[in-house]
């Protein structure tokens, strides 16, 4: 493993971790007994998403690598930093946790299909990926650091924020080192696409964030619907990629995720003012 990758999954690691110590397994559960959130993320994530990238494709025309790269992101949902803003939003974060950990486990089967279905439409080959694959790549960066963390917050509850705070700080250092070097080593990466092709990225960011956004049931719950929408996990898309094209370079990937970066925190500061209660106004004294 190169140390770039080392410290990568270390912070993937620690984060996920740090994440799952906010919460019990009761916690977990919540979102099956609400089956109609469930639905709703299901629509956002698995079903309009993809539909956002053939509308991308279509409206803005970018580049043919830009096209297949946005095509295997929109099959690859739930980004495994996703969570961490998300326990930052303001809103319950034990629907946002339960949420994720239901739709990583229904994207073992749905982001295969969600991939054979783009590249008949968008015309690239693919290979139907094994659902194996993919569940062994969710088990190393969500499930197993994920089940870690809730595991030591219900054996032993008075030591979880201590070792939240150290986990978190640690996946934090690690995620910028890690993001810093990359930015670095792929600097000229970004050199590789026009402005129709950053348009695009844009495009297909903010329009999976309105699709989260307007699926949610109720304002309290629009950050979580649109990040858990808009974050796509580079991991299983490369995976996907390179099952389906061989050996891949995976460049939009870097590019995208810096587009991410910027746009969903535009969306969450202003959705954080929008949740900010309003002083209520003075009586008149006329």
């Amino acid at each position: 493993m190169n140390p770039v990758k080392l410290v990568l999954t270390t912070a993937i690691l620690a984060t996920m971790c740090a994440e799952g110590l906010r919460v019990t397994p009761s916690d977990l559960g919540a979102i099956w007994k609400q089956p109609s959130k469930l639905a709703r993320g299901v629509v956002a994530v698995v079903v309009l998403v993809p539909i956002v990238a053939v509308l991308t494709a279509a409206l803005v025309r970018p580049s043919r690598p830009v096209v297949v790269g946005l095509a295997f992101l929109a099959a690859a949902p739930l980004a495994p930093f996703v969570l961490s803003k998300l326990a930052k939003s303001g809103e319950d974060f034990r629907l946002a946790a339960s949420l994720h950990v239901a739709l990583a486990a229904l994207s073992i089967f749905t982001a295969p299909l969600a991939l054979f279905v783009l590249g008949r439409v968008l015309d690239f080959p693919t290979t139907l990926a094994p659902p194996r694959a993919i569940a062994a790549r969710m088990f190393g960066s969500l499930f197993l650091p994920f089940g870690i963390g809730v595991a030591i917050r219900a054996a032993a509850p008075g030591v979880a924020g201590r070792l939240r705070k150290g986990l978190e700080g640690l996946g934090a250092v690690t995620l910028l080192v890690a993001l810093v070097v990359l930015l670095v080593r792929g600097r000229t990466t970004f050199l590789e696409f026009g402005v129709r092709d950053y348009a695009a990225m844009v495009l297909f960011c903010v329009l999976a964030l309105a699709s989260g956004h307007f699926m949610a049931a109720n304002d309290a719950e629009r950050t979580t619907y649109a990040l858990e929408s808009a974050a796509r996990n580079p991991g299983v898309a490369l995976l996907m990629a390179t099952l389906s094209l061989g050996p891949v370079r995976g460049a939009v990937l870097l590019p995208y995720l810096v587009v991410f970066i910027v746009v969903s925190s535009l969306y969450t500061a202003m959705r954080k003012r929008a949740l900010v209660p309003r002083p209520p106004a003075r009586p008149s004294t006329a």
